[in-house]
């Protein structure tokens, strides 16, 4: 039987996010106590243990602690002698429903205090654990294999003669009861916009009957945008532009009252409807939402799009702010360490920001271009290098693209976590390209075949290997390669990725390759 919690992919193009050493090292002393405290068998020390992180000011800690003790006093009960594992359990099942009734929606505690109840064998009181835990997370982990384990187990076994298990039995069934999805919560719209009177009205109107809050930060618009703004009952302030999209988000950050906040741009979409995203908001054992970002390349009609992951979506805390000039990022300042705080969606966003003509009139390179180097001077690092590159790369100056990018792949490809770096897996796709666009193909299938060992199922990196393959003169590599391509289909959710690179796109270049191959048979 597991404890286990949620394992996301967290894949959003965004930078690393520290762990925060302080936190780190108290969490490690703390379960350095409580392993100390099972070991000796105390059951009113293991209790007191449990009840500490209540009292720690990060509730992302707390939960942490309470999360990992769970499985340092399983761990621990298997090495004590005769029955006081009966105790400790039992203790820590005592300690879980104090914690659970003041926030029964935890169901990675619920699955833990099922745990400890079927251990203890009162296996029909964990099953009704089990089954409230995997009603709010069907993706659980370890869950639906505890609750088959449980309901098997109340058939076949007897159960421990002790009376005072039952109270604790009926008091964890009391609180499974409870366990539900909050409701009446809020969400405010987040915004920054300047001279968007041609966009803003389509973002506004998609979004909102999925909110209940517009707060638009506009910097200094000159067109309609803040009358657009206010027809919509949108909260506008007006923040004179100092150069840091950051301090512009965080101002809209600051004014707004819903408990969950959505950021989106004026150039963005909703594709999906409100009751989606109204569905989200009870989920109060979430951090964030990831929602999937369709960006659109190219011209307009085209079916050229590029799709990832993007954290959207998240808890209204006053801890949560912006850093960057541009490409700012948020998930630095929240608990990615707790993958199961964080939910990817299906919920589309469509972002036309990209499309040459709106690139070409806003002259949006030569604005984040300008913006990058002044970040690349006071804070350099591999995912400004990273986002200089693609600015590059969006200008067709590939030489230069590639130059930035090596730099942010050199950085970053030495880490052995570097797959699970949020922007790691397409830089080492844009590294590749940009080599091969400046005739440096060797080089590139060199970064293809390093990040393949470690990504076998990102279908692009197998593309552009067939690109590459293409370049070299290789048809017969590049032919199996987009086979695989086809077997593969597009990249999964979590990876920033092209569609059609496992389906149309790929089906195309094949049927060229072979088309080609039949003339010169004709020759």
């Amino acid at each position: 039987m597991r404890l286990g919690a949620e394992d996301h992919s967290e894949a959003e193009l965004q930078a690393p996010t520290p762990i925060g050493a302080g936190g780190e090292l108290r969490l490690e002393r703390f379960l350095e106590r409580g392993r100390r405290a099972a070991l000796g068998g105390g059951a009113v020390a293991v209790v007191r243990a449990f009840r500490e992180p209540l009292a720690w000011p990060d509730s992302n800690r707390a939960y942490e602690a309470v999360r990992r003790l769970c499985q340092v006093v399983l761990d621990t009960g298997s090495e004590l002698r005769g029955h006081t594992w009966v105790e400790l359990y039992a203790a820590a099942a005592e300690a879980l429903a104090g914690i659970l009734e003041r926030e029964p929606a935890e169901p990675v505690l619920l699955n833990a205090a099922g745990v400890f109840l079927h251990e203890l064998t009162h296996h029909e009181a964990a099953s009704v654990l089990f089954e409230r835990a995997l009603a709010l997370d069907p993706s659980l982990p370890a869950v639906e294999s505890n609750l088959t384990w449980a309901l098997a187990a109340a058939e076949r076994f007897d159960r421990l003669e002790r009376p005072q298990d039952g109270e604790l039995s009926r008091r964890l069934r009391a609180v499974a009861a409870r366990a539900h999805p909050a409701v009446g919560l809020t969400l405010t719209l987040c915004m920054v916009v300047r001279d968007e009177a041609e966009l803003l009205p389509m973002c506004l109107a998609s979004a909102r009957r999925a909110v209940d809050e517009i707060v638009v930060v506009d910097t200094g618009s000159s067109d309609r945008t803040i009358e657009i703004a206010g027809g919509f009952v949108a909260r506008v302030i007006e923040l004179p532009w100092n150069g840091s999209f950051a301090d512009a988000r965080n101002a809209g950050l600051d004014a707004a009252t819903g408990d969950w906040i959505l950021y989106l741009d004026a150039d963005e979409r909703l594709i999906d409807g409100a009751a989606e995203i109204r569905a989200l908001l009870g989920r109060t054992w979430r951090e964030g939402f990831f929602l999937e970002l369709r960006n659109l390349t190219g011209r307009p009609g085209s079916r050229s799009a590029v799709v990832h992951p993007a954290l959207r979506l998240f808890r209204n805390r006053p801890e949560y702010r912006f850093e960057g000039r541009i490409h700012e990022q948020i998930s630095q300042f929240m608990p990615i360490y707790l993958p199961e705080r964080f939910e990817p969606t299906p919920i589309r966003v469509l972002h036309l920001g990209y499309l040459d003509r709106i690139v070409a009139a806003r002259e949006k390179s030569g604005r984040n271009l300008a913006l990058l180097e002044l970040e690349a001077g006071d804070a350099p690092s591999p995912y400004v290098s990273f986002n200089l590159g693609g600015e590059y790369q969006r200008l067709g100056e590939w030489s230069t693209a590639a130059r930035h990018f090596d730099a942010a792949w050199t950085a970053v490809r030495d880490d052995v976590e570097w797959p699970s770096i949020g922007y790691a897996p397409v830089l080492a796709l844009r590294t590749a390209r940009a080599y091969r666009e400046c005739g440096r193909v060797d080089e590139a299938r060199s970064v293809l075949e390093q990040a393949l060992v470690r990504l076998p199922g990102y279908t692009d990196l197998i593309f552009e290997s067939a690109l590459c393959a293409i370049a070299a003169g290789d048809r017969d590599e590049a032919e199996s390669l987009l086979e695989r391509c086809l077997e593969l289909g597009d990249s999964p959710a979590g990876f920033a990725s092209t569609i059609g690179a496992g389906t149309f796109l790929a089906a195309a270049l094949l049927a060229q390759i072979r088309q080609q191959r039949g003339r010169a048979r004709a020759v």
